[in-house]
């Protein structure tokens, strides 16, 4: 009897990826890549994450409840999938119930694979930044409680806090909301108030020094509106308090020309050193 059996020869080195985006917030629920061989196929993978860049005592301990305080790397098993077929396939790594990621901290994920030849690659796919911190955008003009009149630029500015030490994201856009305080309708872009609120629009500019002109001029003499300003960051978090002269800002739209009276002597007056009048202003 004649036996055969026949092999492939594989020397290449798997590799792995790094998915998860550089900037997460608590929206995000598990790491994620890809991982890659030829001819043989990834036969396992293994995650170990550092929050200190791979410094002794900054290793994730275990998937269960874990903490960051391993000397070294330890190489985790991944959520999913269970086995890996030849080429590319995805992998993941739950967040909830494995570890507890800290808000402005940067962390390192490093990667054991090996294929079926047993070829073995210890490598670093990337890093991501956790940031919960939620943005702030600023409105710098007009001033809270103004009267106003003419073409209108909205101006300010924004920032993306993080804690003592720490790093945040930074802001990615800002945008601007109007409301009509007569028939609490918002605006919308090139045309009136007749969208439903908030109506979020993005500025023009930076975000650190963004404007916002609405074009042509919606506005109308007498009525009272409210403007929101609205940051939000890289990670993904938004803005959801806008503190009155800081994010939000009220202000009465007036092109009403003021009428000054005079109050005329009804008959001769031998003292004229003294005139009384009125003054008024019709939309203010």
């Amino acid at each position: 009897a004649v036996t055969v059996s026949t092999f492939t020869y594989d020397i290449g080195i798997p590799t792995a990826s790094l998915a998860t985006a550089a900037f997460i917030n608590v929206a995000v629920t598990s790491i994620t890549g890809t991982v890659s061989d030829a001819p043989a196929g990834v036969a396992s993978i293994g995650i170990a994450i550092s929050s200190n860049n791979g410094a002794a005592g900054s290793w994730l301990t275990s998937v269960n409840n874990g903490v960051f305080t391993a000397a070294s790397a330890v190489y985790l098993a991944t959520s999913a999938p269970a086995s890996f077929s030849p080429g590319t396939d995805a992998w993941s790594r739950d967040i909830a119930g494995a570890m507890t990621l800290e808000d402005g901290k940067s962390y390192r994920v490093d990667a054991h694979v090996v294929d079926k030849a047993g070829n073995v690659k210890d490598e670093t796919p990337g890093t991501f930044l956790y940031d919960v911190s939620k943005p702030t955008a600023t409105i710098s003009s007009p001033a809270n409680a103004s009267y106003l009149k003419g073409t209108i630029t909205i101006s300010g500015g924004s920032g993306d806090p993080a804690p003592a030490g720490l790093a945040a994201s930074q802001v990615s856009t800002v945008s601007v909301s109007i409301r009509n305080q007569t028939n609490n309708l918002c605006y919308v872009w090139g045309g009136g108030f007749t969208a439903g609120c908030p109506n979020f629009i993005p500025a023009a500019g930076a975000v650190g020094a963004w404007t916002f002109t609405p074009a042509p001029n919606p506005f109308q003499t007498g009525q009272s509106y409210v403007v929101l300003a609205r940051g939000v960051d890289l990670a993904g978090s938004t803005q959801t308090v806008f503190s009155a002269g800081i994010s939000s800002v009220t202000f009465i739209y007036d092109t009403g020309v003021p009428v000054v009276g005079v109050i005329l002597a009804t008959s001769r007056e031998l003292d004229l050193s003294t005139l009384a009048g009125s003054a008024g202003d019709p939309d203010s």
